[in-house]
């Protein structure tokens, strides 16, 4: 499987050959800037799935690296639990679960 196309991302509204259309591509900040994500005609849906789906490399990454950090907690649980109690423990490696099921299927 390949990986995706390296971030940061960004959206632009334009138009294309008289239509609307909102266009996806890396930022020119980016390693490899200008190249096409996805398209979509034009509409306030469509922008603000754009703006969705330009965060995603940046939300990735960042839900990786708050995975790493909360996974670590783990040789701490008998202080945290004493802590913040088992109930919230317990919520919050249910949170960390699905962050990691969420990033498994980023990478599928």
């Amino acid at each position: 499987m390949s990986k995706h196309t390296p971030g940061p991302w960004t959206y632009f509204v334009g138009n294309a050959n008289g239509r609307g259309l909102v266009r996806v591509e890396t930022a020119r900040d980016a390693p490899h800037a200008g190249l096409f994500v996805c398209s979509m005609h034009r509409g306030a849906e469509a922008e603000a799935n754009a703006r969705l789906i330009a965060a995603a490399p940046d939300m990735l990454d960042t839900e990786r690296r708050l995975a790493a950090e909360v996974g670590g907690l783990r040789a701490f649980e008998h202080e945290i639990r004493a802590a913040i109690g088992n109930t919230n423990w317990s919520l919050l490696m249910q949170r960390l679960a699905e962050a990691d099921a969420a990033i498994a299927k980023a990478a599928v």
